[in-house]
Protein backbone atom coordinates (compact mmCIF):
# COMPACT_ATOMS: atom_id res chain seq x y z
CA UNK A 1 0.00 0.00 0.00
CA UNK A 2 0.96 3.72 -0.87
CA UNK A 3 0.52 5.76 1.97
CA UNK A 4 0.03 3.48 4.92
CA UNK A 5 -0.89 5.75 7.83
CA UNK A 6 -3.97 7.33 5.70
CA UNK A 7 -6.12 4.59 6.82
CA UNK A 8 -8.06 3.01 9.88
CA UNK A 9 -9.22 -0.12 11.06
CA UNK A 10 -12.52 -1.29 13.75
CA UNK A 11 -13.12 -4.55 14.25
CA UNK A 12 -16.03 -6.76 15.87
CA UNK A 13 -15.59 -9.92 17.09
CA UNK A 14 -18.47 -12.65 17.89
CA UNK A 15 -21.44 -10.50 17.11
CA UNK A 16 -24.94 -11.65 17.90
CA UNK A 17 -25.84 -11.18 13.94
CA UNK A 18 -26.91 -13.71 10.89
CA UNK A 19 -23.43 -14.19 8.90
CA UNK A 20 -25.51 -13.78 5.62
CA UNK A 21 -27.55 -10.64 6.15
CA UNK A 22 -24.12 -9.42 7.60
CA UNK A 23 -22.52 -10.21 4.16
CA UNK A 24 -25.34 -8.73 2.17
CA UNK A 25 -25.02 -5.38 4.39
CA UNK A 26 -21.76 -5.02 4.10
CA UNK A 27 -22.18 -4.95 0.04
CA UNK A 28 -24.84 -2.13 0.73
CA UNK A 29 -22.19 -0.31 2.62
CA UNK A 30 -18.93 -1.12 0.80
CA UNK A 31 -17.39 2.51 -1.14
CA UNK A 32 -19.60 4.50 0.07
CA UNK A 33 -18.70 8.10 1.96
CA UNK A 34 -18.54 7.46 6.03
CA UNK A 35 -21.33 9.43 6.96
CA UNK A 36 -23.85 7.99 3.90
CA UNK A 37 -22.89 4.78 5.14
CA UNK A 38 -23.71 5.33 8.49
CA UNK A 39 -26.98 7.11 7.60
CA UNK A 40 -28.27 4.16 5.16
CA UNK A 41 -27.56 2.06 7.92
CA UNK A 42 -30.05 3.90 9.96
CA UNK A 43 -32.95 4.32 7.30
CA UNK A 44 -32.62 0.30 7.26
CA UNK A 45 -33.12 0.31 10.96
CA UNK A 46 -35.88 2.58 10.81
CA UNK A 47 -37.18 0.12 8.06
CA UNK A 48 -37.33 3.45 5.06
CA UNK A 49 -34.31 2.16 2.98
CA UNK A 50 -34.19 -1.63 2.35
CA UNK A 51 -30.66 -3.47 1.44
CA UNK A 52 -30.46 -4.85 -2.10
CA UNK A 53 -29.95 -8.91 -1.31
CA UNK A 54 -28.51 -10.43 -4.43
CA UNK A 55 -26.80 -13.73 -3.33
CA UNK A 56 -29.22 -14.78 -0.35
CA UNK A 57 -32.32 -14.62 -1.85
CA UNK A 58 -34.29 -16.96 -0.16
CA UNK A 59 -37.91 -15.48 1.17
CA UNK A 60 -36.60 -12.02 -0.15
CA UNK A 61 -39.95 -9.96 -1.55
CA UNK A 62 -39.63 -7.41 -4.37
CA UNK A 63 -39.65 -3.77 -3.47
CA UNK A 64 -40.83 -0.71 -4.81
CA UNK A 65 -37.67 -0.36 -6.66
CA UNK A 66 -38.05 -3.68 -8.62
CA UNK A 67 -35.10 -5.61 -6.62
CA UNK A 68 -35.02 -7.99 -3.94
CA UNK A 69 -34.19 -6.74 -0.61
CA UNK A 70 -34.47 -6.60 3.13
CA UNK A 71 -34.69 -5.19 6.28
CA UNK A 72 -31.83 -6.70 8.52
CA UNK A 73 -32.13 -4.48 11.17
CA UNK A 74 -29.86 -6.26 14.01
CA UNK A 75 -26.94 -6.55 11.59
CA UNK A 76 -27.48 -2.78 10.17
CA UNK A 77 -27.34 -2.11 13.63
CA UNK A 78 -23.99 -3.93 14.49
CA UNK A 79 -22.29 -2.94 11.70
CA UNK A 80 -23.42 0.96 12.31
CA UNK A 81 -21.45 0.64 15.54
CA UNK A 82 -18.59 -0.34 14.31
CA UNK A 83 -18.22 2.06 11.68
CA UNK A 84 -18.67 4.94 14.18
CA UNK A 85 -15.67 2.98 15.95
CA UNK A 86 -13.95 3.03 13.17
CA UNK A 87 -14.56 6.71 12.55
CA UNK A 88 -13.61 7.49 16.30
CA UNK A 89 -10.63 5.62 15.25
CA UNK A 90 -9.93 7.93 12.09
CA UNK A 91 -10.45 11.03 14.37
CA UNK A 92 -7.53 9.74 17.00
CA UNK A 93 -5.27 9.08 14.05
CA UNK A 94 -5.81 12.80 12.89
CA UNK A 95 -7.54 11.54 9.61
CA UNK A 96 -9.59 13.67 8.03
CA UNK A 97 -13.16 14.82 7.07
CA UNK A 98 -13.74 12.77 3.72
CA UNK A 99 -13.64 9.21 4.74
CA UNK A 100 -15.07 6.28 2.93
CA UNK A 101 -15.30 2.44 3.46
CA UNK A 102 -12.49 0.93 1.71
CA UNK A 103 -12.84 -2.45 3.12
CA UNK A 104 -15.47 -4.77 5.19
CA UNK A 105 -14.28 -8.04 5.62
CA UNK A 106 -17.42 -10.64 7.22
CA UNK A 107 -16.25 -13.88 8.63
CA UNK A 108 -17.84 -16.81 10.78
CA UNK A 109 -17.30 -16.34 14.22
CA UNK A 110 -16.47 -18.71 17.09
CA UNK A 111 -18.83 -21.72 17.24
CA UNK A 112 -20.02 -23.72 20.32
CA UNK A 113 -22.65 -25.35 21.52
CA UNK A 114 -25.25 -23.79 24.28
CA UNK A 115 -25.26 -25.60 27.83
CA UNK A 116 -27.98 -26.96 29.89
CA UNK A 117 -31.64 -26.11 27.99
CA UNK A 118 -30.45 -25.90 24.30
CA UNK A 119 -28.66 -28.52 24.24
CA UNK A 120 -27.41 -29.08 20.94
CA UNK A 121 -28.34 -25.19 19.40
CA UNK A 122 -25.69 -23.40 17.87
CA UNK A 123 -25.90 -19.84 17.79
CA UNK A 124 -24.84 -17.52 15.13
CA UNK A 125 -21.75 -15.23 16.01
CA UNK A 126 -19.90 -13.33 13.22
CA UNK A 127 -16.88 -11.07 13.05
CA UNK A 128 -16.69 -7.68 11.14
CA UNK A 129 -13.27 -6.25 10.16
CA UNK A 130 -13.69 -2.17 8.48
CA UNK A 131 -10.96 -0.44 7.19
CA UNK A 132 -12.00 3.47 6.52
CA UNK A 133 -9.27 5.82 4.24
CA UNK A 134 -9.40 9.43 3.22
CA UNK A 135 -10.39 10.31 -0.84
CA UNK A 136 -6.97 10.96 -2.60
Amino acid sequence: MKNEENYAVAVGMNLRISRKYAIETARFIKGKDLKKAVADLEKVIKKEKYVPFTRYLSNAGHRKGGTIGKFPVKAAHEIARVLKSAEQNANYKGLGKDLYVKEIIVNTGRSYRTPKRFIGRIPKRTHIKIKVCERE
